[in-house]
């Protein structure tokens, strides 16, 4: 869906969206050296952990 001001809004083909948001080229991104571990973010900022 895409949402617009006033009556514009609509639906969009997923082909269409795939391409407007690039996403063929994000997913070939590797996000391996992204971490959610909450220790390791704290370590990487430099904040104490106890």
């Amino acid at each position: 869906m895409s949402l617009l001001p006033g009556d514009d809004s609509q639906a969009l083909k997923s082909e269409v969206y795939a391409d407007r948001h690039q996403c063929s080229f994000w997913n070939s991104v590797s996000y391996d050296w992204l971490t959610t571990n909450p220790d390791r973010l704290a370590a990487q900022a430099g904040v104490p952990t106890s």
